[in-house]
């Protein structure tokens, strides 16, 4: 699929394998798919926690991304996780992701041994260059990856080819930081669960969400009713 705005409900989506593990079970992922999709979410975001990337191999993680713009069809844009230890991985995931059709990337930093600022905006160019452009998720999970960012940091990232922010620091001080004053540099969704309520009211684009693979119906009630509608009694409800 090409290049698409990207809002709402992404789902971060699980990965479902084999009984005995040997592989993604297609039948399980397809059927998981065509359910998000008639629940009326906006897009899937394959290869991230939720998909326990770290567990699988760079083959097992294309073929993933393939199956699940083959099973979305062009109904809603596919985001590629594409985070990984080496630039030279993050760098084949990239190109992969951009041959096949994805909408966008998302990559979370090398993790285990953090880097520096520098090093992340480098490692990003360098992954814009091979998906010849596609826009840039920015996975902020301070906890797993050991970077620490302020706000104007994760918003000076835009000139690297980051469009768009998931927040998962559950920091909801930088999170309204990046929503009121620096919208106009990078479009932030809530990645934190417990903060989906927060995110959608004060005025989040969008909500990436684990949570939406088990009550995907809720999740777009959710969305209607407090991004759609403005309607913060019924999403309190919800």
């Amino acid at each position: 699929m090409n290049t698409t705005e990207l809002q709402g409900i992404l789902v971060a989506l699980i990965t479902p394998f084999t009984d005995g593990g040997e592989a993604v079970d297609e039948k399980r992922l397809e059927a998981h798919i065509q359910h998000m999709i008639q629940a009326g979410v906006h897009g899937l975001v394959p290869g991230g926690t939720t998909g326990e990337f770290t567990a699988m191999t760079l083959d097992e993680r294309k073929h993933l991304l393939d199956l699940c713009i083959k099973y979305a069809d062009g109904k809603i844009p596919v985001v590629a996780g594409i985070g990984a230890l080496s630039t030279k991985d993050c760098v084949d995931l990239a190109s992969h992701a951009a041959n096949a059709g994805a909408a966008a990337l998302m990559v979370v930093p090398p993790f285990y041994d953090p880097v520096t600022l520098d090093q992340l905006r480098d490692l990003l160019k360098e992954i814009h260059t091979a998906s010849n452009s596609l826009p840039i998720v920015y996975y902020h999970i301070p906890s797993a990856s050991g970077l620490h960012l302020s706000p104007a940091e994760i918003a000076s990232l835009a000139d690297v080819g980051v469009r768009y922010l998931k927040d998962t620091s559950g920091n909801a001080p930088a999170l309204t930081e990046l929503l009121f004053g620096l919208h106009d540099r990078i479009t932030a969704f809530n990645g934190w669960d417990t903060l989906t309520f927060y995110g959608l009211a004060a005025g989040a684009k969008g909500s990436v969400w684990g949570t939406a693979n088990l009550i995907p119906e809720l999740a777009v009630q959710l969305w209607n009713a407090l991004s759609v509608r403005g309607d913060l009694q019924q999403g309190r409800a919800l």
